[in-house]
């Protein structure tokens, strides 16, 4: 089982670690700076041209060209995706819809099962209930204990 791979525990993750990088540093910017290239980087930035440890979002642009060429790209991109995000119409988006949220239930698993009798279980096709746990990447539940399985609700 590699977590990681878990969309839902990896999602409430990055959340959480971009919730304390905001904390650490003062300001989004440069906590999205920081979840992009480490907060070791940014510190050392804002040490070295931004006028102290911490600071808000005006310290980022000050200190982005001494930050690596990627993550001096990946911030104005993600404000410019959360821009987009908000008025899709606005910037020539008219009339996409976003996917709607996957819709699944949890059922427990004894440990050692493989997906296949979780789909059979389910009356689920094995590639969807695959497809909902991409974090069992042994194609059953851990052995040695039950386990939630997302299975496509029907």
């Amino acid at each position: 089982m590699d977590e990681r791979r878990d969309p839902v525990r990896a999602s409430y993750a990055a959340a959480r670690h971009l919730r304390d990088l905001h904390e650490q540093l003062g300001g989004w910017h440069l906590a999205a700076a920081a979840y992009n290239c480490g907060s070791g980087c940014v510190r050392r930035a804002l040490r070295l041209h931004g006028g102290g440890p911490v600071g808000g979002e005006l310290r980022y642009w000050r200190i982005r060209p001494h930050l690596p060429r990627e993550t001096r790209d990946y911030v104005p991109k993600l404000l410019a995706a959360a821009r987009i995000a908000r008025d899709p119409a606005a910037f020539g988006f008219g009339g996409v819809d976003g996917d709607a949220p996957l819709a699944y239930r949890e059922v427990v698993a004894p440990g050692g099962t493989p997906l296949e009798r979780v789909a059979r279980w389910a009356g689920a096709p094995e590639s969807a209930v695959a497809a909902l746990n991409p974090h069992l990447v042994r194609g059953q539940t851990p052995p040695g204990r039950r386990w939630p399985v997302r299975v496509p609700v029907r």
